[in-house]
């Protein structure tokens, strides 16, 4: 019988990264962009749970605290860009019996084996021509969007910028920061990758900074974003 993954994850590239490869190994996947969603879906009673850190409509640390006893006994697995400091990431072993903490950027390869020795399952063979073929198309598609992705975290850095004192705007450009420094990295782009992680501490410097500090950081933010975008266009 084929095991479930609730994979809870807003990034659709992202997804789209990990589920040839999973469905390849026989899994029934769950897909969920927004922690609502998740929830509803673990009335589906998956084997196995993967969490992002950062979500639009919540945090993953907050919905694992939250998980209903039903779930508590199911393996889960914490993936997140960016970590604020080591005790956090004792806190989801130690205090969440978090199974498994996964940074990104992370290959795609490496994340589903990790998850099949979870499931007890094998290590899969080499991928067949097919499924690779299907990975090198969506690397592809990627590299393409680059460039406009690079430009929508620009003129969010710039908006918040300009509107120190919007929390919606400061949480929108660290959430494109956040989600492009962990898939490009997957997706074989380390450069934006680590422009994006940059730029999403700043975002987070931004938020308890204070005074010409906090313009500071978006100046630095916005630099980062700038320099990245020149640098992908001349590719």
């Amino acid at each position: 019988m084929s095991k479930t993954i609730l994979l809870l994850e807003d990034d659709q590239k992202f997804r789209a990264l990990l589920l040839p490869l999973m469905v390849r190994r026989g899994l029934r996947v769950l897909e969920a962009g927004r922690v609502a969603d998740a929830t509803r879906l673990l009335a589906e009673k998956p084997d196995l749970i993967v969490v992002d850190g950062l979500l639009p409509d919540g945090d993953g640390t907050a919905w694992i605290k939250k998980l209903p006893p039903s779930a508590r006994a199911v393996p889960v697995v914490f993936i997140s860009a960016f970590w604020k400091s080591l005790k956090d990431h004792q806190m989801l072993q130690r205090d969440l019996g978090v199974a498994l903490i996964v940074h990104k950027p992370v290959a795609p390869e490496t994340l589903v084996s990790q998850l099949d020795r979870l499931l007890g399952e094998r290590e899969a063979p080499p991928l067949p021509p097919e499924v690779q073929a299907e990975m090198d198309k969506l690397h592809v598609e990627y590299e393409r969007e680059l460039p406009g992705k690079l430009d929508e975290l620009k003129r969010a850095v710039r908006f918040a910028r300009a509107n120190p004192l919007e929390e919606k705007a400061r949480a929108q450009a660290r959430t494109l920061a956040h989600r492009l420094s962990g898939t490009a990295g997957s997706y074989g782009f380390p450069d934006e990758s680590t422009a994006a992680a940059v730029i999403e501490a700043q975002a987070i410097a931004a938020a308890t900074a204070t005074g010409a500090e906090i313009d500071r950081c978006w100046a630095a933010a916005e630099a980062t974003a700038s320099e990245a975008l020149a640098a992908r266009m001349g590719k």
